[in-house]
């Protein structure tokens, strides 16, 4: 591959670039990211290539650009990177496959869950949410016992929408956060079971608005006479205040 060709950044120009991304002169960074994104002739092959570069600055940056350029060639070395010894590059391979959002990912990212970094670990619960596919489901269960996973486990099982998380997340719906309880009774609504309805009713007098507002939100998507009813009457007591 030579080092400069027509109509491209030469290699060396790319590289840098990428090494760049990672620095911790958040100027620089961006400054990098920018100049990237100008770049309309970005070769994929070129940051595939970037993905088993000697400089783990290196191969983050490529993972996240690849990441920005949703191609899906580009999953299978993404898949690779997830076993960098670099847990930074890990998270940007993760991050990089949920954007492109093909569900041949999911059984790698899902042996992330037990990743030694916690970072990595949330992202790839987030991750399995848009991936979309059932086999995940008991591990996502697994993960809501994890308090640093909970938030995005909660959301990623709401996006699946397997009917086995309804217990689990009604547990969460109790949850200390409220961003987790917020994130269950969102989910409980896309899932749709009438089994949440009563649990949900209790949640329209949560402490916090967004809590409130997202259990009202899926009561209606549950649609019961019970659970519309119960909607109705928090909506006029809202008016009284």
């Amino acid at each position: 591959m030579g080092e400069n060709m027509p109509g491209r950044a030469s290699l060396s120009e790319i590289m840098r670039l990428l090494a760049a991304l990672g620095d911790p002169d958040e100027a620089l960074s961006l400054s990098a990211l920018l100049s990237l994104k100008k770049m309309d002739t970005l070769p994929v092959d070129l940051l595939i290539t970037g993905l088993r570069d000697a400089h783990e600055r290196v191969r983050s940056g490529a993972a996240f650009m690849l990441g920005v350029n949703r191609d899906s060639d580009a999953v299978d070395p993404l898949i690779a990177a997830l076993q960098d010894l670099d847990k930074d590059v890990r998270r940007k391979a993760v991050w990089a496959l949920e954007e492109i959002g093909d569900a041949r990912a999911a059984e790698s990212v899902n042996r992330l869950l037990d990743d030694q970094d916690s970072d990595v670990r949330v992202i790839a619960a987030r991750a399995l949410g848009q991936f979309k596919v059932p086999y995940v489901v008991e591990s996502l269960i697994a993960a809501l016992q994890d308090k640093s996973m909970r938030g995005n486990a909660t959301w990623a099982l709401g996006q699946i929408g397997d009917v086995r998380a309804v217990s689990p997340l009604l547990t969460v719906l109790g949850d200390s956060d409220y961003w987790c309880r917020q994130a269950a009774a969102e989910a409980l609504g896309k899932i749709g079971d009438k089994q949440a309805v009563e649990p949900l009713v209790a949640t329209l007098h949560d402490e916090y608005w967004g809590v409130r507002h997202a259990a009202a939100e899926a009561l209606e998507k549950i649609g019961t006479p019970e659970a519309l009813a119960a909607v109705e009457a928090w909506k006029r007591e809202q008016g009284k205040k």
